[in-house]
């Protein structure tokens, strides 16, 4: 059994790097409707079992009818509280994926979940940043989260040191997050900001 965790900021402080562009109300908009299409395609995906928010906003968990681990003081500290969740599920892979991927399909998640080892290993989908939009962890402790800049190599390099079957996977779907002004543009297809307003 797979599961899968969506880590989501409390709403007042996600996409803070778009305060330029999008005001708080439109901001906490944006990012329900991200977390509600990342909801949609993983229920969609046959593979995954159960989803939970990690979060402290239960009422968003709660409409999208998805169970929450709660936040933690750090993103990597939060997603091992999953980890903990997704073993006491007695499940076999974690899956942990960012809430703002606006080309995700279900496709991307048949991708990740088709590349698991047969084994103990790990697989990775890297950002064109270099950061993580997917990991899946089998079992879901296999290795600790290292989400941030360059986690995508930190995570392949964590597993080959623990002696994991590692594995990796490029997809247009996960190269890709919503997180700047140039990103709201391309991808929600929103004027540019206004000049002078820059986060």
């Amino acid at each position: 059994m797979i599961v899968a965790a969506v880590p989501v900021k409390r709403l007042r402080d996600a996409k803070s790097r778009l305060a330029g562009c999008l005001s708080a109300e439109e901001r906490e908009e944006l990012v329900v409707q991200l977390v509600a299409r990342t909801v949609r395609v993983l229920r969609s995906a046959r593979s995954v079992a159960r989803i939970a928010l990690v979060t402290d906003e239960r009422e968003l968990a709660s409409n999208l009818g998805v169970e929450t681990v709660p936040d933690g003081a750090s993103l990597n500290q939060a997603l091992e509280g999953a980890a903990g969740w997704a073993r006491r599920l007695g499940a076999t892979g974690l899956l942990i994926m960012p809430a703002d991927l606006p080309l995700l399909e279900v496709t991307d998640i048949d991708a990740v979940v088709t590349a698991r080892p047969r084994g103990h290993g790990i697989v990775v989908a890297r950002m064109q940043d270099g950061g993580t939009s997917a990991l899946l962890l089998a079992p879901p402790w296999a290795v600790p989260p290292r989400f941030g800049p360059g986690s995508g190599a930190a995570h392949l390099a964590l597993g080959r040191a623990r002696g994991l079957e590692v594995r990796e996977v490029v997809r247009e779907g996960l190269r890709y997050d919503l997180d700047t002004p140039d990103d709201l543009q391309r991808f929600a297809r929103a004027p540019a900001c206004p000049t002078g307003r820059t986060p």
